[in-house]
C-alpha cells in the first residue's frame, strides 16, 4: 500500500490526531507540496505533524488545516487539546512550540536565559556566561551571545487570503521586496507568513520599523543597525563607530545563521542597502510603499507587488470580523474601501465599537464628500487620510501637483500624454511625475504607459485639491480686499448698454478672479484634459471618415494626433474608449457643454463602426442636452439624429420619426439645407425599413431636391442611392438599378468609397430581382470589399446579409451560407437586433457545406 494511503498505527490522542491531518488533506486532493505553498510552512514541517512522531504548533496546526479547506477551528482546537494533554502527561515527545506561544514571555526569556546558563548539567557553561557578561558591561568582551531572537509583532487576527503571495514567499531569493499602497496589508502578510517559519529560522527571526512612511524622520541605517545588533546579543560598549564598520560586524555575526529578518516600512533603496546581511543563510523580507527597483536591479531582489484584496477576500475579511452582517452591505464596503485591508478593518471597527449596522457604513462611505470619514478608528496609525498623507509628504512637488490634479483627470485611468495636457507639462516631465507617484504606490499602472488611482487615493486627491482651493481663495480674497480703492465718487454709467451681438465663450469660466492654483487650477486642468482629447479624437476620426461633413459648431481645439493610418487611429479609440466616454459624462456635468457636444460629434463614427449602441445613445442624450444649453439649433438637430438613428436600430421606429421631425425643425430654423436633407434620407430608411417605400420615396425626392439647391454632390449622390432602394421595394426594379447606377458612379468619382459601397449593395440586390446574378454577386461582393477596408463593420455585416441573398437567389446556397455566418457572427457580437432576422436565414436553409467567399 502506497505510504499516503497507510493507516497510522496506535489510539492514542496524537496518532488519531496525526491521522486526521492527513485524511483532510487527502480528502482536499493536496499533496504535501502544493499544502506547503498554500499554508507558507516547508515540507518537512507539514510531514512531520502528519506522520504521528509529535503534536505540530497549534499555528502549523491552523495553517494546515485552514490550506485544506477546514472551517470548523473550534473542533480541531479541542482534537489539538487533547492531544496536548495527553503528550504533556505522557511526556511523549517534546513540548509542542504551539502552547509555549501562550505563556507570559517573562517565562520564557527566563528559560532561554537559564538554559544559556546551564552546560549540560555543570556549572561551566554558567560560569562562561557571567564571565561573558562580565566582559560585555566593562567593554572588553566582544563576543555575543549566540541567542534566537523572536521579535516579530503579534500575528493579525482574522487574516484572510493572499494564498498566492503566501505561496511567492516561499521563494529561495534571499531578499525579497514587498511594495504596494498605503493600507494594502504588506506589514500584515509579513508578519503572518513569519510567524510560520519558526522551524525554517531557527536562529531567530528579527524586526525594525523603518519608519519610512511615518509622519516623522525615517530611522538612519545605523541606528537599525545597532538594533539589529543589540538583538543578536552584541552589548552597546562593543558596538564599533561608524556606518562601515556596523555593516562589516552585522555581516560578520549573521554569516551561516538561519535568520529570518524583516525591515518593515522602508523609504527608500539608500535606507535598505546597508542592511543586506550578504549571507545566503539569511532571509530578508522587506516592505515599502515604493517599488526599491534599485534593490531589484543590482542586489537581486525578489520584487512582490501586492494588490488590493478581491471581492471573495475583501468579504470573507469582514465576515470574520463582523459575522452574519448584511451581504449586500458587506459588498459595498468591500468595493468602496478599494479592497483596502486597512480600510476595511477600520470599518469593522467602527461597526463594533458603535453598534451601527454596516448599511449605515457603506451609506456614509458612498457619500463623495466624505468618503474618508468613516475610515479613522482614533488613532493616526488606523486613519486612512493620515496614512496617505504619510506618503505625500514624501513627493517632490511636481509629483504632489500631480497627484492633486489626477483626481480631475485619472477616470478610469490616462496616459502619459494625457497625464502632460492635465498638468500643462511637457511628456518627458508628467512621466517623471508619474514615475514618482508609481514608485510611491500612490498612481497604479497596470499596462504600459496606463495610470490610475484607485478609489480611496482618488478621494484623498480630491481632499488634497479642495484644501488647496479653500487655501488659495482665501489668500486671493485677502489680496484684492487690500488692493481694493473704490472711487467714492464713481457712478455707474446710466446710458451703458451690453453689446447684444457678443456671445460668451461655451466653456468660460465665471471666476474671472480665479488663479493658477486651486479651483482654478483644477478648472484649467480639466480644459486642458478636454482640449487634448477632443483635438486627438478629431485627428482618429478625420481618418476613420475622411469625407464627412463638417461639425455643425467651431471646433474649439484643432485636430493633433500622430496616427499614420485609420489602423492606428482605431486602435487608440479602442484604447481610450471608456476614458473618452467618462470625459463626455465628466464634461457635460462640469458645465464644458462645448467640449461635451463636440466629443460625442467626434466618437460618432467609431462608436457606430463598433456597433455599441447604448454607448451611442447615451452619449447623444449627452450631446442633445448641452447643445440645448447653448442654443445651437444645428447643433441640437444633428443630435437629436443621433438620437433617431439609436431609435431605429433597437426597433423604435415611431419615436425615431419623431425625433426626425423635430431635427426638421430645427434645420429649417438654422436654415441648414444639406442638413434637412440629411434628415430627410435617414426618414427615407425608417420607411423603407418598416413597409412605407412610398413615403420613403418621396423624402430621397425632397433630399435629392434640397441637396441640389445646397450644391452637396455627396449628398446628392446619396438620395440617388435611397430613391433606388425606395424603388426596388415598389417594384420598380429597371429604374431603381438606373439610379443605383448613376449614384456608384458618381461616388467613385467623388472617391467616396464608404458611400460607394452601400451604393453597390442597393444595385446588387436590383440585378438580382432583374435576374442578372452575376452581376448582383459581384457588386455585393465589391461592397463588402469596400467596408472592410473602411473598417465598417455594420454596414459589412449588411452586405455580407445582401450577397447571402442574391446567392441564394442565383442558387448558391454555399455562398449564402457563409456571407449568413459571417453577418449574423458580427451583428450577434455588437447585439444588433437585425441578427435575429439573419439568423432565420441560416436556420431555413439547407445543410450545405460552407465554402470560401
Amino acid at each position: 500500500m502506497p505510504r499516503s494511503q497507510q493507516r497510522l498505527t496506535g489510539s492514542d490522542p496524537v496518532t488519531r490526531f496525526a491521522q486526521r491531518l492527513r485524511d483532510a488533506r487527502e480528502a482536499a486532493g493536496l499533496t504535501v507540496r502544493q499544502l506547503a505553498t498554500l499554508a507558507g510552512y516547508g515540507r518537512s514541517t507539514l510531514s512531520t505533524a502528519e506522520s504521528g512522531a509529535r503534536l505540530p504548533a497549534w499555528a502549523v496546526t491552523e495553517a494546515y488545516v485552514q490550506a485544506c479547506g477546514q472551517r470548523d477551528l473550534s473542533r480541531w482546537r479541542g482534537w489539538w487539546d487533547s492531544a496536548y494533554e495527553y503528550e504533556r502527561q505522557n511526556k511523549r515527545g517534546h513540548e509542542p512550540e504551539g502552547k509555549r506561544e501562550h505563556e507570559p514571555e517573562s517565562k520564557r526569556g527566563h528559560e532561554r536565559e537559564t538554559t544559556r546558563g546551564h552546560d549540560r548539567g555543570s556549572g561551566r557553561g554558567h560560569e562562561r556566561e557571567s564571565k561573558r557578561g562580565h566582559e560585555r558591561g566593562s567593554g572588553r568582551g566582544h563576543e555575543p551571545v549566540r541567542s534566537s531572537p523572536q521579535q516579530l509583532p503579534a500575528d493579525i487576527r482574522g487574516f484572510v487570503g493572499r494564498a498566492r503571495e503566501l505561496g511567492l514567499l516561499e521563494t529561495e531569493a534571499p531578499v525579497v521586496t514587498i511594495s504596494g499602497p498605503a493600507g494594502v496589508g504588506k506589514t500584515s502578510l509579513v508578519v503572518h507568513w513569519a510567524h510560520r517559519q519558526a522551524e525554517r529560522f531557527g536562529a531567530g527571526r528579527l524586526y525594525v520599523n523603518l519608519r519610512g512612511f511615518s509622519g516623522g524622520e525615517p530611522m538612519p541605517p545605523d541606528e537599525a543597525l545597532r538594533l539589529l545588533l543589540d538583538a543578536l546579543g552584541v552589548a552597546p560598549a562593543a558596538l564599533p563607530d561608524g556606518l562601515d564598520a556596523l555593516v562589516a560586524r552585522y555581516r560578520s555575526l549573521v554569516a551561516g545563521r538561519r535568520l529570518l529578518v524583516v525591515l518593515d516600512n522602508a523609504r527608500d533603496a539608500e535606507q535598505v542597502r546597508p542592511l543586506l546581511p550578504g549571507a545566503p543563510s539569511v532571509r530578508t523580507v522587506i516592505t515599502s510603499r515604493h517599488r526599491l527597483a534599485g534593490l531589484t536591479a543590482t542586489d537581486g531582489a525578489e520584487p512582490l507587488a501586492l494588490a488590493p484584496l478581491s471581492a471573495a477576500d475583501g468579504r470573507a475579511m469582514l465576515n470574520s470580523r463582523l459575522p452574519g452582517d448584511d451581504v449586500g452591505a458587506v459588498d459595498q464596503v468591500v468595493r468602496l474601501c478599494s479592497g483596502l485591508p486597512l480600510a476595511l478593518s477600520v470599518v469593522a471597527a467602527r461597526a463594533r465599537q458603535t453598534g451601527h449596522p454596516l448599511s449605515a457604513l457603506a451609506d456614509a462611505l458612498a457619500d463623495d464628500e466624505r468618503v474618508l470619514d468613516p475610515l479613522s478608528a482614533g488613532d493616526a496609525a488606523t486613519d486612512v487620510r493620515t496614512v496617505f498623507s504619510w506618503s505625500y509628504a514624501a513627493l517632490g512637488e511636481p509629483a504632489a501637483r500631480m497627484f492633486r490634479l489626477l483626481a480631475v483627470g485619472a477616470d478610469p485611468d490616462l496616459s502619459d500624454s494625457a497625464a502632460a495636457a492635465l498638468a500643462g507639462v511637457s511628456r518627458p516631465a508628467a512621466r517623471r511625475a508619474l514615475s514618482e507617484l508609481v514608485d510611491a504606490s500612490l498612481v497604479e499602472s497596470p499596462a504600459p504607459n496606463r495610470f490610475l488611482l484607485h478609489d480611496l487615493l482618488r478621494a484623498y486627491s480630491r481632499d488634497l485639491l479642495a484644501d488647496r482651493a479653500d487655501e488659495t481663495g482665501t489668500a486671493g480674497e485677502r489680496a484684492r480686499d487690500a488692493n481694493a480703492a473704490p472711487d467714492a465718487n464713481a457712478r455707474p454709467d446710466a446710458n451703458a448698454r451690453p453689446d447684444a451681438n457678443a456671445r460668451p465663450d461655451a466653456n468660460a469660466r465665471p471666476d474671472a478672479n480665479a488663479g493658477p492654483d486651486g479651483d482654478g487650477e483644477a478648472w484649467a486642468a480639466h480644459r486642458r484634459l478636454l482640449d487634448h482629447y477632443l483635438s486627438t479624437a478629431l485627428a482618429a476620426d478625420r481618418l476613420l471618415r475622411p469625407r464627412r461633413d463638417p461639425m455643425p459648431m467651431t471646433p474649439l481645439v484643432a485636430e493633433s494626433g500622430s496616427f499614420t493610418d485609420r489602423d492606428e487611429a482605431g486602435a487608440w479609440l479602442d484604447i481610450e474608449r471608456r476614458t473618452l466616454l467618462t470625459a463626455v459624462r465628466r464634461a457635460a456635468a462640469a458645465g464644458f457643454d462645448a467640449h461635451a457636444f463636440q466629443l460625442v460629434w467626434a466618437l460618432n463614427s467609431y462608436l457606430r463602426q463598433r456597433g455599441n449602441w447604448p454607448e451611442w445613445s447615451r452619449t447623444w442624450h449627452l450631446a442633445r442636452d448641452a447643445a440645448e444649453r447653448l442654443g445651437e439649433p444645428a447643433a441640437q438637430a444633428m443630435a437629436v439624429r443621433g438620437l433617431a438613428h439609436a431609435s431605429t436600430v433597437t426597433g423604435r421606429p415611431q419615436e425615431a420619426l419623431t425625433a426626425l421631425d423635430k431635427a426638421l425643425a430645427l434645420y429649417r430654423r438654422a436654415g441648414d439645407l444639406a442638413g434637412e436633407a440629411q434628415t430627410c434620407l435617414q426618414a427615407c430608411a425608417v420607411h423603407s425599413d418598416h413597409g412605407d417605400p412610398e413615403i420613403a420615396f418621396d423624402h430621397a425626392q425632397r433630399a435629392l431636391t434640397l441637396f441640389d439647391a445646397a450644391g452637396h454632390q455627396r449628398g446628392s449622390a446619396s438620395a440617388l442611392n435611397y430613391a433606388g432602394w425606395s424603388l426596388i421595394q415598389l417594384g420598380r426594379h429597371r429604374e431603381a438599378a438606373e439610379l443605383c447606377r448613376r449614384a456608384v458612379e458618381q461616388h467613385q468619382q467623388l472617391g467616396d468609397q464608404r458611400a460607394e459601397a452601400l451604393a453597390l449593395d442597393s444595385l446588387g440586390r436590383a440585378y438580382s430581382r432583374l435576374g442578372e446574378h452575376s452581376q448582383a454577386v459581384a457588386c455585393c461582393r465589391r461592397a463588402v470589399e469596400l467596408h472592410q477596408m473602411q473598417g465598417e463593420l455594420i454596414h459589412e455585416a449588411g452586405a455580407l446579409d445582401s450577397l447571402g441573398d442574391v446567392a441564394a437567389a442565383a442558387g448558391d446556397s454555399a455562398t449564402a451560407r457563409s456571407a449568413w455566418q459571417r453577418a449574423y457572427d458580427t451583428l450577434s457580437a455588437t447585439e444588433h437586433p437585425q441578427a435575429a432576422s439573419v439568423w432565420s436565414k441560416l436556420a431555413s436553409a439547407a445543410a450545405a457545406p460552407i465554402g470560401p467567399l
